[in-house]
């Protein structure tokens, strides 16, 4: 299955590795699409 706790540590390492491109709003995107993964890590196992 999908390793949510790897693909959320990455995608911090991405984050903190320097400025991505893109707007505040882009930005904002981003870390609520992040932040649902993971809430929704229990429910990803089971696709």
């Amino acid at each position: 299955g999908l390793n949510s706790p790897l693909v959320c540590q990455e995608m911090v390492m991405i984050w903190a590795s320097g400025p991505l491109l893109g707007t505040k709003e882009d930005m904002d995107d981003i870390a609520n699409a992040t932040l649902k993964v993971y809430e929704n890590r229990d429910k990803l196992s089971s696709i």
